[in-house]
């Protein structure tokens, strides 16, 4: 396993959220409008997963975290859209009652939109549909 992704899967939860913020500041003014969308993608990632646990019984939002970690120290990814897709990312899939994609274009943008709406399973499920039948 290469160093770098060993040290993001080790990471606490806290330490997670500190270095996704971390690397925003670095770049993007505190309290600038980019800071402010990520900080609005973090707390809607948190409210839709509340609850949520995955099945090794981790709380679900700590993935979100360890994917926008991952996009940001392994490629070097800062672009606000793709750290925000990158939180985002299952809320159309998982909860599309609340967050469809329409609301996640409304709420983060048109590139964090067709980021989320491209890397989500529910566009490959026909794919699965098709060789089930």
């Amino acid at each position: 396993m290469q160093p770098g992704l060993r040290a993001i899967l080790e990471r606490t939860p806290a330490q997670s959220e500190g270095f996704i913020f971390s690397r925003v500041r670095s770049r993007y003014p505190y309290g600038s409008d980019v800071y402010r969308s990520v900080v609005k993608a973090y707390e809607s990632m948190q409210e839709a997963h509340n609850g949520d646990t995955r099945q090794s019984g981790e709380a679900y939002e700590e993935h979100p975290k360890a994917v926008a970690s991952f996009v940001i120290e392994m490629y070097g990814l800062h672009r606000p859209p793709v750290i925000i897709a990158a939180l985002d990312h299952d809320m159309p899939e998982d909860k599309p009652e609340i967050w469809p994609i329409e609301r996640m274009e409304g709420t983060f943008g048109r590139d964090v939109a067709l980021i989320v709406d491209w890397g989500n399973m529910r566009r490959f499920n026909h794919i699965e549909n098709k060789l089930l039948a």
